[in-house]
């Protein structure tokens, strides 16, 4: 396996347990501050603290499933052309980056083999 695979799996593993301790994280910051809001006087700031919790709930849900589906699916693979499922990486917002590394590698290893052509 070619080191700059190995780097772009690691750093997806990376961003997958940041995720991971980040959505557990506001989770319970949801799951606490939607909890704690009174019936009869609803708090602003409580219900405010709720609603972003949550959309950043939805967005490191789906980082995680998309990072968890692209290391199944590629754990054989050590061939940065052979990635498959590499575009679920724009679809998980935080693996822009490694999405565009995996570009940049591929492009690569494309222009070496047309000089050897």
């Amino acid at each position: 396996m070619s080191k700059k695979v190995t780097k772009i799996k690691k750093r997806v593993f990376e961003i997958l347990i940041v995720s991971s301790v980040l959505l557990a994280i506001t989770s319970s910051i949801t799951v606490l501050s939607i909890s704690f809001i009174p019936k009869k006087h609803l708090s602003n700031w409580l219900i405010g603290i709720g609603s972003v919790c949550l959309v950043l709930d939805i967005i490191l849900l789906i980082s995680v499933i998309c990072g968890v589906t692209f290391l199944t699916k590629n754990r054989n693979i050590d061939d940065a052309e052979r990635f498959k499922v590499r575009s679920i990486l724009d679809f998980g917002l935080l693996y822009f980056v490694q999405s565009a590394k995996i570009d940049r590698v591929i492009e690569h290893y494309k222009s070496h083999r047309d000089i050897e052509d």
